[in-house]
């Protein structure tokens, strides 16, 4: 008779959450890892018949190492770091986990339009070094700013995330848009073209994927179309931002500020181009908007849910 072998779990990348990602409800062995070096990855996935894995990439080469592996549950929406083809070819079931974060990506987005466009970070700096003690009046009037209310806040890209988005803008009284597809033939119903979106808004917040069509995006030819004190939001992906254009615009003024929460390459070296930028109207933040308590605890349980449907409907 063949060996009957436990099913083990292996979770590769475990200081990548905040919480436990609880455990199956079938018999398993349970197998985690702090952190999984390139050099260790290898002999640590040999074992699994279900690999648990967030940004540790997954090829040809990596499941060639793993007989029994039949399950990868991803705990992220994004696929890439995974050759879903490879995967297919050898029977192994991919499990990612969509809309878990809508709202604490779509407050994060709120807080950076709220601390941009009210200056908080600027007001602070000026209580702190003295120049409301030496005010004449009760308040300073160092920057001019103005309401939400009288705003309008395009939206690329039109998920759950943007969703919810546009339900936070509209309470605080903004005008929502829903920009196209750039370069689309036709415009749905209620979208505005692309170029149209850019020429209108006073923030444009990103919420679209990245693929061929969207790389570098929003560079100096797009910029060049946005209103001098307009303000751009990235909680989606880096790459859909050209980056040295962008501190471009907002070196010379024809930008009003911009809030990054993604870089092209995560974590980025020291010298990249917006670890080392310093322009006080831009935000820089390490890819935490999706990051809440709440939306970490929810992703746990969907992973769990995830190799649970996989283990119970596989043949006893």
């Amino acid at each position: 008779m063949p060996e009957i072998r436990e099913t083990h779990v292996v979770w590769l990348e475990k200081d990548s959450f905040r919480v436990e990602i609880p455990r199956p409800a079938a018999a398993h062995v349970w197998t985690e890892y702090n952190h999984t070096p390139p050099e260790t990855l290898l002999q640590r996935i040999a074992p699994a018949n279900v690999l648990i894995v967030n940004k540790c990439r997954i090829g040809p080469a990596e499941l060639d190492t793993c007989p029994h592996l039949e399950m990868i549950a991803i705990t992220a929406t994004g696929t890439d770091n995974v050759d879903l083809n490879a995967c297919e070819a050898r029977g192994i079931t991919v499990k990612n986990v969509v809309n878990y974060g809508a709202h604490a990506v779509a407050e994060h987005v709120m807080a950076s339009l709220l601390t941009l466009t009210r200056h908080i970070r600027e007001w602070s700096d000026l209580a702190h070094d003295g120049s409301w003690s030496e005010s004449r009046f009760f308040c300073l009037h160092t920057h001019a700013m103005r309401s939400l209310s009288s705003q309008t806040l395009g939206i690329l890209g039109s998920g759950a995330i943007g969703q919810q988005l546009a339900l936070f803008a509209q309470a605080f009284g903004m005008s929502v848009i829903r920009l196209e597809r750039q370069g689309a033939r036709q415009v749905r119903p209620g979208y505005v073209p692309f170029e149209q979106g850019l020429k209108t808004v006073d923030a444009l917040s990103l919420h679209c994927p990245l693929n061929p069509e969207t790389r570098g995006l929003i560079n100096r030819k797009t910029l060049a179309l946005m209103k001098p004190d307009a303000i751009v939001l990235n909680t989606a992906r880096g790459g859909l931002i050209v980056f040295e254009d962008l501190l471009e615009a907002l070196e010379a003024g024809r930008l009003g500020g911009a809030a990054i929460d993604v870089l092209d390459v995560e974590p980025p070296p020291k010298h990249h181009t917006m670890v080392r930028a310093s322009h006080p109207r831009l935000l820089l933040t390490p890819h935490v908007a999706w990051a809440t308590v709440e939306a970490q605890t929810t992703l746990a349980g969907r992973v769990k849910q995830n190799i649970d449907a996989f283990l119970s409907a596989r043949p006893k």
